[in-house]
C-alpha cells in the first residue's frame, strides 16, 4: 500500500495563462469524478498524461517480476529461462506457462520501442511517480491566482511539473508537499518557473513537522497531535 504525498499547489502570474493551465486540472478532475461515478477512466485526460503522454500501449502488460527483471536491462533469454525454471517449481498449467511467455516477448517489444516494459517502469522514470494524480480539487482561483491539491504515491512528480513550468514561463507554480505520515517530516517546498527551481529561503528554519500538518489540513503539529493523542 503506497503512503501517498499530498500537494498544494499555488499557480501565480497572469491571467491568461492561468486560464490555459486551469483547463489542464479541470480535466484531470472531470476525469476523477467520471471514475468515481462508475464510468471508464479516460487515461489520457489525467493530469500528467496530458503533460508527458504515457505510450498507450505500456498500459496493455502485466507487471510482475519479470517485466521488473526486463525493465532492470535483463535480457529476454534470461527472463524465459527464469520463466521456465519457475514453471517447473509452481507447476504451471501450460495455458499460464504461455500466457507468462507472451507478456514477457509484448514487454520486450515495448523496451525496444520505448525504452521501458512496461507502465511501472516508465511512470516512475518520466513521473517520478507511480501513477497520475488523484483526489485534485480546487481549493481557491483569484485573477491572478489558483490553488490547487492533488495526491500521488510515494513521490512528488517533478519531471512533469518542470515541463508544465516551461509550458507556461510567464507563471510562478509553488509546491508545498508532505507525506502523509506527518511525524517523519517529509516537507517539501518546490518554487518552478520556466522549468527552474528557484531558490527558496521562506521555509528554511520551518519545523517540517509542522509544515507538513498544514499541507494535510491541520493548523500546524498541536493539532495533529491532539488529533492522534
Amino acid at each position: 500500500m503506497a503512503n501517498y504525498i499530498r500537494t498544494i499547489a499555488t499557480l501565480k502570474g497572469a491571467e491568461e495563462p492561468l486560464c490555459s493551465i486551469r483547463r489542464i486540472f479541470d480535466t484531470a478532475i472531470a476525469a476523477e469524478m467520471d471514475r468515481e461515478a462508475g464510468k471508464p477512466y479516460r487515461h489520457k485526460d489525467g493530469l500528467f498524461w496530458q503533460i508527458i503522454p504515457m505510450p498507450p500501449g505500456l498500459m496493455n502488460i502485466e507487471s510482475d517480476g519479470y517485466i521488473s527483471d526486463l525493465a532492470r536491462g535483463k535480457s529476454l533469454e534470461t527472463v524465459m529461462k527464469k520463466i521456465e525454471s519457475t514453471r517447473i517449481r509452481r507447476g504451471d498449467s501450460p495455458e499460464e506457462y504461455e500466457s507468462t511467455k507472451a507478456n514477457a516477448r509484448a514487454a520486450a517489444e515495448l523496451r525496444r520501442q520505448y525504452g521501458y516494459p512496461d507502465w511501472f517502469s516508465w511512470s516512475n522514470a518520466n513521473w517520478n511517480v507511480k501513477w497520475d494524480a488523484g483526489n485534485i480539487s480546487l481549493i481557491s482561483e483569484e485573477p491572478e491566482k489558483l490553488i490547487f491539491r492533488f495526491d500521488t504515491a510515494w513521490s512528488f512528480p517533478l519531471p512533469p511539473m518542470k515541463l508544465l513550468s516551461r509550458m507556461y514561463p510567464e507563471l510562478i507554480l509553488d509546491f508545498e508537499a508532505a507525506d502523509e505520515d506527518i511525524q517523519a517530516g517529509r516537507y517539501m517546498h518546490i518554487i518552478l518557473h520556466n522549468g527552474d527551481q528557484l531558490p527558496d529561503f521562506s521555509r528554511k528554519d520551518c519545523d517540517p513537522v509542522d509544515m507538513a500538518a498544514k499541507v494535510w489540513g491541520y493548523s500546524g503539529r498541536e493539532e495533529w497531535e491532539r488529533r492522534y493523542e
